[in-house]
This record gives structure tokens, C-alpha cells and sequence, in this order.
């Protein structure tokens, strides 16, 4: 369901062409604070938000989206804000979701979900280290060997050495965050070592057009089989009456909706796969 997977692919197929095994940065992240998501507790647990809580009438003149430079603004700043007023022991799991959970609920039509169980977070390293345990295992290190493997490429991730690992946890936050700079002992680790304008590039993620690509052969797909009332009504996971909005252009043309389509998607074709006689 994580759309990267897509670019992934393309990259290890462009890679194999080349070589057969390459090395990966994936953990360092995770390790070393580099996510947004990262910052965003690390302010809300030391409480330095005010500048954040005086720019949330912005998210309500500029809608949220990922679509432009101002609407991403937006998005950062409603997320937040709802980030501020989550209760400490949803924290993380709010941070982790691509969804709502209102709207995943609107989706599903199982009454007795049980949600996953995660440590608590009374500091950024707590929620690092729940990253490691629960976002590489089974999103960035699955995407990855998936996308790899299916083009016979190995991929290895040196900064997943257990002493690096273990190092890694054992340093204070102060060494992760500094002065509002991510990853700031790994930069300074290797300041003498690589390119001075290397420092300054803001982090990108690896992502696709997701909402443009799915505009485009959505309706194709959805008038399969696998997506009608019969085919849904029949397995009873999903709500049909919420999957009818979900096939809508205007649904599916909101941005903020494009990785719930998605990983319906994808389910789907992995369920009518593998799973329909079962």
C-alpha cells in the first residue's frame, strides 16, 4: 500500500542493469530523526510549538493538500495542530498513519478491529525506536526487498548494523535534533567526508503523482469485477456504500484521499489473487 513501492521498482530495475548488489540508507532515518514526523513530536514534547499554533487559521484559507508548495504548508500545519490536541498515548500512532481513522472506519466493514500495541512515548527516542520495530519491519524494509528482489538485486543497509543500531539508541536526543537540524550527529559525522553542498539539500521523499496517476486509470480498474457490489458484498471487508463515494473522480481527485484509494487497490488485486477461494 505505499505507493513508493512504484519508484522503487523502477530504481532497482535501472539499478540491477548495472549491479547485482547495492547498498541503502534506509534505518538512518529512523535511527537519527529525519522524518518530519520526527520534528514534529520532538516540538510537541518540548512544547516549542507557539509559532505553529499562531499559523493555524493559515490551514483553514489554504486548503490542505500535497498537490502545491502552499497547500503542503497547510497540511503540515493542520496535522500539527491535531497532533497537539492527540492524547500522548495516540501520539505515535497518529504520526504513523496514512489515514484517518474515521475515514478507514467509514471503509471497513469489520466491527472488532484491534489496533496495533505501541510502547509508550514519553520522548523522541522512544518514538525512534518504535519506528524501528514497527515502520522499517513492515513498510520501508518489506518495499524495498520486494521491489529489489523481484529484479534479482540484493540490497544491503549498512546503517542496520546492530552496533550502529545500538549506538545509535543509546545517544541523547540532543545529538539527533540540534538547533532544529535533523540527523545532526550523522551530518557531522561525515561533514569532512562528503561535499559541502550536500548539507544544504532539503530532504525529498520518494514519491510518485499518485493522485494524477490514479485520476487516470481508476475508472478502468474499478469497473472490474473485483469492485462490484456483488465481488465486495460477497467477502464483506469493505463498506460498499463508502466504496461507491470512494469511485468517484472528485473522491479520488483530492489529494489528501490518493493513499487510501490506493491501498484499496492494491488489497483488492492482492485479495482476488491469492485470497477469493479461500
Amino acid at each position: 500500500g505505499d505507493s513508493s513501492a512504484i519508484a522503487v521498482y523502477f530504481l532497482a530495475k535501472e539499478t540491477r542493469k548495472e549491479v547485482t548488489v547495492s547498498l541503502s540508507g534506509d534505518g538512518a532515518d529512523e535511527l537519527f530523526a529525519g522524518y518530519n514526523k520526527h520534528k514534529a513530536i520532538h516540538k510537541v514534547i518540548n512544547e516549542s510549538n507557539s509559532l505553529l499554533r499562531l499559523a493555524k487559521p493559515f490551514s483553514k484559507l489554504v486548503k490542505p493538500n500535497n498537490s502545491s508548495k502552499l497547500g503542503n504548508v497547510s497540511r503540515k500545519i493542520e496535522k500539527f495542530n491535531e497532533l497537539l490536541v492527540q492524547h500522548s498515548d495516540k501520539r505515535y500512532e497518529f504520526l504513523a498513519a496514512f489515514n484517518k481513522d474515521e475515514v478507514v472506519n467509514s471503509l471497513l466493514n469489520i466491527s472488532d478491529q484491534k489496533a496495533p500495541e505501541f510502547i509508550q512515548i514519553h520522548g523522541l527516542n522512544d518514538f525512534l525506536i518504535q519506528d524501528q520495530r514497527f515502520v522499517l519491519p513492515n513498510d520501508m524494509l518489506k518495499k524495498v526487498d520486494l521491489m529489489s528482489m523481484r529484479h534479482s538485486l540484493e540490497v544491503r543497509t549498512p546503517f542496520l548494523d546492530h552496533e550502529v543500531v545500538n549506538f545509535a539508541n543509546s545517544l541523547p536526543v540532543k545529538y539527533k535534533i540540534k538547533d532544529g537540524d535533523q540527523k545532526a550527529v550523522l551530518k557531522e559525522a561525515f561533514r569532512d567526508m562528503l561535499p559541502t553542498h550536500l548539507f544544504g539539500i532539503p530532504k525529498k521523499g520518494f514519491e510518485v503523482p499518485l493522485t494524477s496517476w490514479l485520476s487516470e486509470v481508476i475508472s478502468v480498474k474499478f469497473d472490474s469485477e473485483m469492485f462490484s457490489e456483488n465481488y465486495l458484498r460477497k467477502h464483506g471487508l469493505f463498506n460498499f456504500e463508502f466504496v461507491k463515494l470512494l469511485k468517484t473522480s472528485q473522491f479520488i481527485g483530492d489529494s489528501s484521499n490518493a493513499s487510501l484509494v490506493w491501498s484499496f487497490l492494491v488489497f483488492q488485486t492482492w485479495y482476488d489473487k491469492y485470497m477469493k477461494h479461500a
